[in-house]
């Protein structure tokens, strides 16, 4: 009498006759409720099977055959029991009336395309399927609005949900560690929090994300993008972003096309590499950039094509602004220098036209000798101290005194200058100083703009004898 294992490896015996004898070799499918499966390891009990057809572009069901199918975790056909161990590359590729799908717990991988361009409106990745991926698995799914990745997941592969156009939702698990190229390239998300375990956002990720408004990047971020597509390029709704103190590396367009992009925080790294660089297309869009604690210098050029950049926050940490860095901004109308800068110079500030309509042109940075237009210019007073209408620098201690120094040209002949306390006016080389009040190492230079406005500038000079 045969036994049931006896006939099923009479079974296995007769399939292997049957594919040798046609000169060609494959695997046994076994058909469970309309799906077709496709057998992976016939040496294990149950049998192990993978869903689909195991032959590239035939999918497991009718690509006509509208259902919402529940995978289950084990089946038995013709008193064979079969566990499904994966979903093949391919199996439901193109399937447009396949709306739903669950998938059980012995899953542990899905396949190349395995649901690309089908009608799926909502899936669940168990946590069982470590990387999900091949490549493509839900690429281009339309119809796909909402993702759920349970807690297991490691790794999302390349392409895996491009162009799935109406994908407002996903729910990432604390598990996931990478978000590989294009993943979600051409989406509907709004609001995306990057999971702390992922620390490389790459190629392309979320580019193409339109609807994003709401991004929220962890500190243990190191890098984003690569060069040629960036990592948030063309998300076109997204209106601000603080990229952490802890990124490394960021591609040149990290968010290029970005063009509502208005309020940034960045790091040192960002301001070496150039904002223009980094938000290329959409550095014209940016009014109001904050520079993160870490900022220490600002480059020459930095924000060179920010042109309706009006608002610029500074740490007290910086302490060099090179030459040319806020050339051409001509939007620019609110500056706090940090009390430790040095070196400020014409071509700093050229150009930066509302600037300079409270500040006039600059003609020199060096001390002037107020002294020498007294005759002239029939000075009446000079004041630093009480005029809201100036624009205004920290000066020292954060304490905030005007940073301009305003002459009414009157028929007076002398002349008062008001400083704060611990300060005092230094006269050019050679020239004798005007009699001051309150006697200090802290110094101050006066640069002329104009022929009646003085720029304050503070620097730390050497102490000069009396």
């Amino acid at each position: 009498m045969k036994t049931e294992a006896g006939t099923a490896a009479a079974r296995w015996l007769a399939v292997a006759i049957l594919f040798c004898a046609a000169g060609r070799a494959a695997a046994e499918t076994v058909v469970y409720a309309g799906v077709t499966y496709t057998v992976t390891d016939a040496t294990r009990a149950p049998v192990t099977v993978a869903v689909g057809t195991g032959v590239s572009g035939v999918p497991a069901i009718g690509t006509d055959t509208e259902l919402t199918l529940d995978i289950p975790e084990t089946f038995t056909v013709g008193g064979v029991n079969y566990r499904v161990t994966a979903i093949s590359a391919s199996a439901f590729q193109n399937c447009k009336n396949l709306k739903g799908v669950s998938i059980p717990n012995s899953v542990m991988s899905i396949g190349t395309s395995a649901f690309q361009n089908s009608g799926l409106t909502r899936v669940v990745i168990p946590g069982s399927i470590e990387t999900l991926g091949g490549d493509y698995c839900f690429d281009s799914c339309n119809a796909l609005e909402e993702v759920v990745i349970e807690e297991g997941v490691e790794t999302i592969g390349r392409y895996a949900f491009r162009f799935c156009s109406n994908l407002k939702k996903v729910t990432f698990p604390q598990s996931l560690s990478r978000i590989r190229d294009l993943a979600f390239r051409g989406n509907a998300i709004t609001d995306l929090v990057i999971p702390p375990k992922v620390t490389s956002l790459e190629y392309g990720v979320f580019s193409r994300s339109y609807s994003l408004t709401n991004l929220v990047l962890h500190s243990n971020v190191k890098s984003i993008g690569a060069d040629g597509t960036g990592a948030f390029s063309d998300c076109t709704s997204l209106t601000q972003v603080t990229i952490p103190d802890s990124v490394s590396s960021i591609s040149a367009p990290a968010f290029d096309g970005c063009r509502k992009l208005a309020h940034v925080t960045v790091p040192q790294l960002v301001v070496d590499s150039g904002i223009t660089n980094v938000f290329r297309s959409a550095a014209a869009s940016l009014v109001d950039v904050t520079l993160s604690p870490d900022v220490t210098r600002i480059t020459a050029h930095t924000f060179e094509g920010c042109v309706n950049l009006r608002r610029l926050t500074m740490p007290d940490t910086v302490t060099t602004i090179e030459e040319g860095s806020f050339a051409e901004l001509t939007a620019l109308e609110d500056l706090t220098i940090p009390p430790d800068v040095t070196g400020l110079n014409a071509a700093t500030f050229a150009g930066c036209d509302r600037l300079w309509s409270k500040w006039y042109r600059t003609l020199a940075d060096t001390a002037y000798d107020l002294s020498d237009e007294i005759a002239d210019k029939k000075i009446a007073h000079v004041t630093v101290d009480g005029d809201a209408a100036l624009d205004r620098f920290v000066l020292r201690d954060g304490k905030v005194y005007d940073a301009l120094v305003y002459i009414e040209n009157t028929a007076a002949t002398a002349v008062t200058l008001t400083l704060p306390d611990g300060y005092r006016y230094v006269a050019a080389a050679g020239k004798k100083p005007l009699t001051l009040p309150a006697q200090s190492l802290n110094l101050l230079t006066l640069t002329r703009l104009a022929d009646e406005t003085f720029l304050v500038s503070r620097q730390k000079l050497a102490v000069i004898a009396e």
